[in-house]
C-alpha cells in the first residue's frame, strides 16, 4: 500500500523509493555513458548527452534522500499507543512522519495531534533547541492563520500526556473542518 504524506510509515517508504530511484538512475547514467564511449561519432554524442541529462533527476533524488536520511518513522508500538488515544480519523485529526521546513531548517515531527487548543508535536530532538524550534514553528503557522499554541517535546511520555489532555478537551467538538484545513496547511511545509 502506497503511503501518503502524514501516514505512519510514509518516511521509511519514501526513503526506500528514493534509494531505488537513485540506484536506477546511477545504472542508467553509467549504461548510457559506457554505450556512448563504445559507439562512434555522431551517435556517441547523443548517447553521452542522454547520460548527462540523467544526472539531473539523479541529483533530485539524492537531495531528497540526503534530506530524509537522519529520520525514521516512529515505532509501530508508539503509533498504536498514539492511535489508541486519538481514535480513528473521525475522532481526532492526526499526522505522522513529517519533515517540515521551518526557517530553512528541517524539523522532524514523528506524530502530530491537531486540537482546538494547540498543535502537539513529538520530535526526536536531535541537534536542536526545542524551545527555539517550537517558537519558529509557531511563528510560521501564525503566518498561515493557524492557532498560535504549539507544544513540542522529544519525550514520548510527556507527548502522550499532552495528547490525552487535548483529546479529552476536544470531546464533543463536532466541527473539525478547521483542524483538517490546518493539517493540509502543515503538509504543504512537509517533504
Amino acid at each position: 500500500m502506497k503511503k501518503e504524506k502524514g501516514m505512519h510509515g510514509y518516511l521509511n517508504q519514501k526513503k526506500k523509493s528514493l534509494t531505488l530511484y537513485v540506484i536506477i538512475n546511477l545504472i542508467g547514467v553509467f549504461a548510457f555513458y559506457l554505450l556512448g564511449k563504445a559507439l562512434e561519432a555522431p551517435m556517441s554524442t547523443y548517447v553521452t548527452i542522454t547520460a548527462v541529462l540523467l544526472v539531473v533527476p539523479l541529483g533530485f533524488f539524492m537531495t531528497g534522500l540526503i534530506t530524509l536520511r537522519p529520520w525514521f518513522s516512529i515505532s509501530t508500538e508508539q503509533m498504536e499507543e498514539f492511535s489508541a488515544v486519538t481514535g480513528d480519523w473521525q475522532t481526532s485529526v492526526t499526522s505522522y512522519d513529517l519533515v517540515l521546513t521551518v526557517k530553512e531548517k528541517q524539523l522532524y515531527a514523528g506524530a502530530v495531534l491537531f486540537s482546538s487548543r494547540e498543535l502537539v508535536v513529538y520530535t526526536d530532538g536531535k541537534n536542536m533547541n526545542l524551545q527555539q524550534r517550537r517558537n519558529e514553528l509557531s511563528e510560521m503557522l501564525r503566518g498561515t492563520g493557524y492557532f498560535t499554541g504549539v507544544y513540542m517535546t522529544d519525550n514520548w511520555d510527556s507527548f502522550m500526556s499532552r495528547v490525552k489532555a487535548n483529546v479529552k478537551a476536544d470531546i464533543g467538538l463536532s466541527n473539525k473542518d478547521e483542524l483538517y484545513k490546518q493539517k493540509e496547511r502543515l503538509l504543504i511545509y512537509s517533504v
